[in-house]
Order: C-alpha cells, then sequence, then structure tokens
C-alpha cells in the first residue's frame, strides 16, 4: 500500500501508517491474480482510523459450450463439486486460476465427448467444447415370411402348370395315334 507517497508491504492481513491528522491519497497494488477493492481513493486521517479493503482472488469463465442436443433439452455440467445446468448451449462457471475436474453426463440417449476431464485457469477464460452424439437405435427387422396366401397361389399356379402339361401331352398322343 502506498499513502501519501511511502509504500509499505505485509504478508499478514494489516499495514500500519504512523501519520498526522489531514487527508492523504492512498493506493492498494495486490499480487497477480488478485483484485482489490477499494483500489485508490483519498484517506481521511483523524486520531486512529482504519481503512478496511477487500482482497480477492480474480475469477475467469470457465464455459461449457454444448453441440448436438436438441434444441431446449436440459443439460448438466459437473466441475470441481458443483453442478450447473442449461437448456441452452452454455454453462458458465466463474473461478479463479487453478486446476478443476469436470464430469458431463449423458442425457436421455445422447453421450458427451468429452464427458470428463480437467481444466486449467491460468489468467484467462477457458472455452470447452462438448459434443453430444445420440446412440443408434437398434431395431429388429422382422423376418420376410411365406404367407399362405403366397404359398397357396404358388401351389395353384404349379397345378395348373402341370394339368396344362398333361393336357399338351395328350393332345400330341391323340395326334400320334390318329396317324397310325
Amino acid at each position: 500500500m502506498t499513502l501519501n507517497g511511502t509504500t509499505e508491504s505485509s504478508t499478514s492481513n494489516q499495514i500500519v501508517f504512523k501519520v498526522i491528522s489531514g487527508n492523504y491519497e492512498y493506493a492498494i497494488n495486490v499480487p497477480s491474480g488478485y483484485t482489490v477493492t477499494p483500489q485508490s481513493g483519498t484517506l481521511i486521517v483523524t486520531a486512529n482510523t482504519t481503512l478496511s479493503i477487500t482482497v480477492v482472488p480474480m475469477t475467469y469463465s470457465v464455459t461449457f459450450v454444448e453441440s448436438g442436443l436438441p434444441q431446449g433439452t436440459q443439460w448438466f455440467v459437473y466441475l470441481n463439486g458443483r453442478e450447473e445446468g442449461s437448456v441452452g448451449n452454455e454453462i458458465v462457471f466463474n473461478e479463479s486460476n487453478g486446476y478443476y475436474q469436470f464430469t458431463i453426463p449423458s442425457v436421455g440417449n445422447y453421450s458427451p465427448t468429452p464427458s470428463s476431464g480437467n481444466v486449467t485457469v491460468s489468467n484467462g477464460n477457458v472455452i470447452i467444447t462438448v459434443y453430444f452424439t445420440q446412440a443408434p437405435s437398434y431395431q429388429s427387422q422382422p423376418k420376410q415370411a411365406i404367407s399362405i396366401f403366397n404359398f397357396n397361389s404358388l401351389l395353384i399356379d404349379l397345378i395348373i402348370a402341370i394339368i396344362i402339361l398333361l393336357m399338351v401331352i395328350a393332345v400330341i398322343e391323340a395326334l400320334k395315334l390318329r396317324r397310325k
């Protein structure tokens, strides 16, 4: 922290300046990957004055973008033990720098790729594309059966053919007998 041109640092949760009453400009610098509120301003000192600040890790978006699900289908992502769901094509988590595990469950007969993995957040936003594919549905094809109608029709056609053949043979034999 810099107060009225004097800079002090600390690894604890406080910094002490000894100054007389008055108005002093200040600026607070924190390590990379953190944000501070307030970051700068004017401190009005009267007797013992305390300035409370909040230092938090910076967060970055970890966005999962799905492709392949029918529009309006709800899907979920589990990131580091937290669950988020959506009926849209994006699920967004806000995370500080670190290494996180994720899991994406199947939705009905749609399977995600990847279905699990790790993501590293390192001073920037991360986007992971998830492709859902529908498992093929196997339906047994009905076996072709010879219907009784088709079988009877074939049998009738065969009998008619035999009768015609016998009639032709009879006519030929009759003609032979006539010639003798």
